[in-house]
């Protein structure tokens, strides 16, 4: 195996914008009911940033779930953006996020308080802020494709492929021989 020049994350983009996916399974420990975020981030094809961890709070639903995790993602990927700035990279362009749960995309630029947000801690809202700043998009994408659902449950084939093909990772056959 070995990274490609192309993936699915990093096709309509220039070479040094971010592009990431973001996924999370919920309430997947039984005893404390805690959901597992996952996300990956790919520059220029590969990949150069995941992470797979339970999350800290018990979220209350599957959206809350995706929020948090949407919200993870964002504090690693503005980092990644403000390293590449430092470097002498321009970020014209907000970094597209793969989401594959519509109430939490729906969330991240929504700003009004509701019934079903309103227990959401503020450190959450990071990621609707990054939204409103024009640094991050979030993007639909169906489950069978996001990349990083390969990192919030146990994986089948299907998603450790879509995970490898996100992260430029190719199967080469052996030359010669």
């Amino acid at each position: 195996m070995m990274f490609g020049k192309q993936s699915l994350m990093n096709e309509s983009k220039t070479a040094c914008e971010p592009t990431a996916a973001v996924d999370s399974d919920f309430a997947t420990d039984v005893e404390p009911s805690r959901s597992v975020s996952g996300y990956v981030i790919t520059i220029a094809g590969g990949a150069v940033s995941w992470r797979s961890k339970m999350q800290s709070t018990v979220a209350t639903s599957s959206c809350h779930a995706e929020y948090v995790a949407a919200s993870e993602l964002s504090r690693e990927l503005m980092w990644s953006r403000y390293l590449l700035t430092e470097i002498g990279m321009e970020m014209s362009l907000p970094s597209i996020v793969y989401e594959d749960n519509t109430a939490a995309k729906i969330m991240t630029s929504n700003v009004g308080v509701t019934d079903r947000s309103k227990h959401i801690r503020v450190k959450v809202h990071y990621v609707r802020e990054c939204v409103t700043e024009g640094a991050i998009a979030l993007s639909q994408i169906r489950s069978a494709d996001n990349p990083a659902d390969a990192l919030t449950k146990a994986s089948k084939i299907e998603s450790i492929n879509a995970l490898k093909k996100a992260a430029g990772i190719v199967e080469r056959l052996p030359q010669g021989g």
